[in-house]
């Protein structure tokens, strides 16, 4: 947490089910870290990464770089960020609470950005967007 507290890192907490109100079923010991800088989390990445992003290359999966970006932008806006993972119904990256509906946000990098499992195995509404 003093990452969080640092304004290094930006915690994503785990959900047990996508229901509102989310922070009740928030599970405080179960989460991810985004960076809170993009710019920090490809300082991390090999070097020959940086430079196929820096030459606009499109052969490298973007995923963690768009859910980082989504994550930071999320948080600007006033959005609380959590997460949802089962073994049964999968992953969703974001679950947002707005008007006492949960909104479910899947980012996808790559071929397959249309295909989302755990939205369906919820029977939640996917948008998808390339």
């Amino acid at each position: 947490m003093w990452l969080a507290n640092a304004g290094v890192a930006l915690p994503v907490y785990n959900v047990e089910e996508p229901k509102v109100p989310l922070k009740l079923a928030e599970l405080r010991n179960l989460f991810k870290l985004f960076q809170s800088d993009v710019g920090l989390l490809s300082c991390q990445f090999d070097s020959t990464i940086q430079l196929q992003i820096l030459n606009d290359e499109n052969n490298i999966n973007f995923g963690s770089v768009y859910e980082n970006i989504a994550a930071q932008e999320l948080l600007t806006h006033g959005y609380d960020l959590y997460y949802f993972n089962s073994k049964k119904q999968g992953e969703l990256d974001f679950l947002l609470e707005e008007n006492s509906t949960v909104i479910p946000v899947e980012i996808k990098s790559g071929k397959e950005y249309d295909r989302h499992n755990a939205l369906n195995l919820l029977g939640l509404k996917a948008w998808a967007r390339n």
